[in-house]
């Protein structure tokens, strides 16, 4: 099963310079663009990241200890943040920031 497995990495890497996201012009800073290859730059980080962070979650004897919930404004970062532990071998889901919490 492994020789099905995706490689992000190749992915985005393969796409190069190319433009990944354009960012608009906020106030007092101008628009930016973000290639395929920061965006996997941005991918790895946030992969090593994953890991070190909620391994030990998934080996605990505490169930609870494994529901990691992330909320997350729109943007580049969630993006990265998204596919970084998609990468890390985990399975996010999104959540809507302004949902209600649960009680």
């Amino acid at each position: 099963m492994t020789g099905n497995v995706l490689n992000l990495e190749k992915i985005l890497q393969g796409r190069g310079r190319r433009t990944a996201f354009l960012l608009p012009e906020k106030e007092g800073s101008a628009a930016r663009r973000i290639s395929y290859e920061e965006l996997a730059a941005d991918v790895r980080s946030y992969a090593r990241g994953c890991s070190l962070l909620f391994r030990a979650a998934l080996v605990s004897d505490n169930p609870s200890d494994r529901f990691v919930g992330i909320l997350a404004e729109r943007g580049v970062e969630s993006v990265a943040a998204f596919l970084g532990l998609m990468e890390a071998g985990f399975c996010p889901s999104l959540m809507e920031i302004r949902a209600p919490l649960p009680v």
